[in-house]
């Protein structure tokens, strides 16, 4: 593990499908109202990621999101578009990863599951979002040292052999997502963001399952209790 919050870890992780861009924020109504009436009928979905071929839980952690915005969306204008949720309750710092900028959203404490997926479902919809992901409750493999991890928009993909990069290549093409820079002859930096067939999650649980992959693990942001 890196020493540092943003790291890449060995997991892999099953995921609520990421929504498709739908239209444009200024088409929609009450944004907080539409998120909670979604949100009404449904439960929480079991997550899990794959530590050592095991499959460890993952509970969702309702008070954080961790939100791509568009480049040239000042913080003033990522504040006003998320003031329209409800369940909006302060804008957290913004970090930096391999693909670029993305902000911590701090929803309020009453907040459900249901409701900050609703919620990151219809921020995926603005164009102004690249990519909404929600947190997880850090998991016993990980200790006590984070308050909560989080996924970001990117993946590590190893391939078996330098020969099935083509075959890796089309895959890319096939789900929508991106090589964002080679790590070494069979290392690839990948992202998934909205317009991906799956976010991030379910895209490295995807090319874990391939033949011709080695490995595959999400990038994870891990944060510190002062997070």
């Amino acid at each position: 593990m890196r020493n540092r919050l943003l790291v890449f870890l060995p997991v892999f992780i099953a995921f609520l499908g990421c929504s498709k861009p739908a239209g444009k924020s200024t088409d929609m109504q009450t944004a907080s109202t539409t998120a909670s009436t979604e949100a009404v009928s449904q439960t929480c979905p079991e997550y899990f990621y794959y530590y050592n071929q095991e499959k460890i839980p993952m509970q969702v952690n309702p008070a954080v999101l961790l939100v791509g915005f568009t480049e040239g969306q000042t913080p003033e204008n990522q504040r006003k578009l998320l003031s329209r949720f409800t369940e909006f309750a302060e804008l957290g710092s913004e970090q930096r990863s391999a693909a670029g900028a993305f902000t911590i959203v701090k929803l309020k404490p009453a907040t459900t599951c249901p409701q900050a997926l609703a919620m990151a479902k219809k921020l995926q919809q603005m164009p102004e979002v690249t990519f909404a992901n929600p947190t997880f409750k850090s998991p016993p493999t990980l200790g006590n040292t984070y308050a909560w991890v989080g996924v970001t928009s990117e993946f590590i993909v190893t391939l078996k052999r330098r020969e099935d990069l083509p075959t890796f290549e089309n895959a890319i093409a096939q789900t929508k997502t991106k090589i964002l820079d080679p790590l070494g002859e069979t290392t690839f930096l990948v992202q998934a963001t909205k317009t991906a067939q799956g976010n991030t999650l379910e895209m490295a649980n995807y090319f874990h399952e391939q033949p011709y992959v080695q490995n595959s693990e999400p990038d994870f942001f891990l944060a510190s209790p002062q997070n």
